[in-house]
């Protein structure tokens, strides 16, 4: 048998069972104050450099003697007319596609307003959305040690014909781990925001959800899902849907007021995660590696890619990620962030490998495949038990100068993971090519 352990050990089977089923988004309504559904924006988007509310006369009106030039309405209780006169203030919504920022309404027709251009109340803080987040989200006993921000990005208005076709969320920033959208009770119909990974998917039924939403009385809905999560908007076939987006991101808690408790559901899980590994670890030898695959994305930054260690990711591990992660620490075991690369041999024997860094590549001239992982730690050469089954959520590009009858420029990819034993594992790092 090879040294790739093929039988799986009973703890393997209840952890992967553990882990399964745990859906990539929260999602519920909020009843809301009437006041804090009061929406002040500008009539005119060509004013961005001044405040809403910086009038001369200094007064929070509407209408003045100066030339500012606002208005407002109410989201729990907007008429047709109202409606209307917001869609005829905002501007066309671009989105993102790789690192270009583009307009296209055959791939999304909607409208928003920045920033810069409106004002509402609403005190996301004050409504338990954020502690749910927390709760439901980041499942990882160290939740009290890491808690979220929230970042408002832009409100978008939806009005009939209006949609947004399947994509994901780019992420500015390695630390965003997702996004929340909220959603007022404007009357509309149609509109749903469908949710999907690998084979599941979710609709996220908004005007179901608000019917019990009243003008004296308004609701919110809202959703908040992991940036690796497929969405899209579906057609809009009547009235305004008006949405905020807000960007969520980790920070640890000594930087925050915000102390979010751990789910009684995360410490029940986490506590039967640990007991199955520590079995596991128990009926293997001390140099006896640990593989997990990643279920979430993460973002790679230019100093991961330039060939520096990857062990930082783990501080951005959400979900079932983090939560293994600090299982293993809390063991005592030796955890490492590395990549899997695998390729064919001369024989087209498929061979496999795995590097503490990703392949560092400037200027790689390259006229055999395999001189890519001289000195790399070989799979076969090692004891490993994958614990979690390897994914492709998170890969590493590499690109270099293959020559066979031509010179051509081409790519190795690796799949991040994360690897744990009981004694120190040295891995040996991939070759640095200059």
């Amino acid at each position: 048998m090879s040294n790739l352990e093929v039988e799986q050990h009973p703890a393997i089977h209840r952890i992967r069972a553990a882990l399964e089923g745990k859906q990539p988004f929260t999602s519920g309504t909020c009843p809301l104050d009437v006041d804090s559904l009061n929406l002040y924006y500008r009539l005119s988007s060509t004013e961005k450099s001044v405040s809403l509310f910086a009038c001369p006369c200094r007064q929070r009106v509407l209408t003045c003697s100066c030339t500012r030039k606002a208005d407002v309405l109410n989201l729990a209780n907007a008429t047709p007319e109202e409606l209307q006169n917001l869609i005829s203030a905002c501007d066309a919504a671009p989105f993102g596609r790789g690192n270009e920022t583009v307009m296209d309404e055959s791939y999304r027709k909607a409208l928003k307003l920045e920033l810069a251009q409106f004002s509402l109340p609403f005190e996301l803080i004050e409504t338990g959305i954020v502690n749910k987040i927390q709760h439901e989200l980041v499942d990882s006993p160290d939740a009290t040690q890491r808690s979220i921000r929230t970042e408002l990005y832009k409100l978008n208005i939806y009005d009939k014909g209006s949609f947004f076709k399947a994509h994901k969320d780019t992420p500015r920033d390695v630390t965003m781990f997702g996004s929340l959208v909220i959603i007022f009770p404007t009357t509309h119909e149609g509109g749903n925001l469908v949710l999907s990974q690998k084979d599941e998917q979710w609709t996220f039924d908004a005007p179901t959800m608000l019917k019990t939403s009243t003008p004296e009385a308004p609701s919110i809905a809202w959703v908040a899902f992991y940036s690796n999560v497929t969405h899209e908007v579906l057609p809009v076939t009547s009235g305004a849907r008006v949405t905020l987006t807000y960007n969520l991101y980790f920070k640890d808690a000594k930087d925050t007021a915000i102390q979010a408790a751990r789910s009684t559901e995360a410490d029940s899980k986490y506590a039967m995660v640990k007991k199955d590994l520590a079995e596991l670890v128990a009926a293997h030898d001390e140099d006896h590696l640990f593989g997990f695959g990643l279920a979430h994305e993460y973002p790679l930054t230019q100093k991961d890619l330039r060939g520096g260690t990857l062990n930082g990711l783990a501080h951005f591990f959400k979900g079932s990620d983090a939560l293994i992660c600090a299982a293993c620490e809390d063991l005592g075991l030796n955890v490492s962030i590395t990549v899997l690369y695998e390729d064919e041999d001369e024989d087209d024997e498929l061979v496999r490998y795995l590097s503490p860094s990703v392949l560092k590549t400037p200027g790689w001239e390259v006229h055999r495949r395999e001189a890519l992982y001289y000195k790399m730690t070989m799979l076969k050469d090692v004891k490993m038990t994958w614990v979690t089954p390897e994914t492709e959520n998170t890969k590493a590009e590499s690109k270099f100068i293959a020559y066979g009858n031509e010179a051509s420029l081409d790519s190795v990819y690796g799949k991040v993971c994360m690897v744990a034993s009981k004694g120190k594992h040295e891995l040996k790092p991939a070759r640095e090519w200059a």
